[in-house]
């Protein structure tokens, strides 16, 4: 997580440290990264604060880390990082093969 993201969240460093590096839902794997991605496709489909929004809240809240909604949208709202980097990803999907990501015909192999 960069520091300019770090820095438009309201939590302390070694929280951000914890958020980042946690073994279940950090940001510094692909594993838990995909937690995020789903959090953020979620957002996107309109679900809004759907059920791994909720498990990530809820995860770090038992670590005294409170995730406010304010600080989720900017984690995983329309101008997050991983909201951007899954919309090129769907572009060059599309190029490639016709179809977006979210298209309900798309066969992912």
């Amino acid at each position: 997580m960069s520091t300019t993201v770090y820095s438009q969240l309201n939590i302390e460093a070694t929280q951000y440290e914890t958020l980042y590096n946690d073994p279940q839902f950090g940001m510094n794997s692909i594993k838990t990264m995909t937690w995020w991605v789903q959090a953020s496709i979620e957002w996107a489909d309109g679900v809004g604060a759907g059920p791994v929004y909720h498990a990530i809240v809820d995860h770090f809240a038992l670590r005294q880390i409170d995730l406010s909604e304010e600080d989720m949208v900017t984690l995983i709202g329309p101008d997050a990082n991983v909201t951007m980097q899954i919309s090129t990803l769907n572009e060059n999907f599309t190029a490639s093969f016709g179809e977006s990501l979210n298209s309900q015909n798309a066969a992912i192999i």
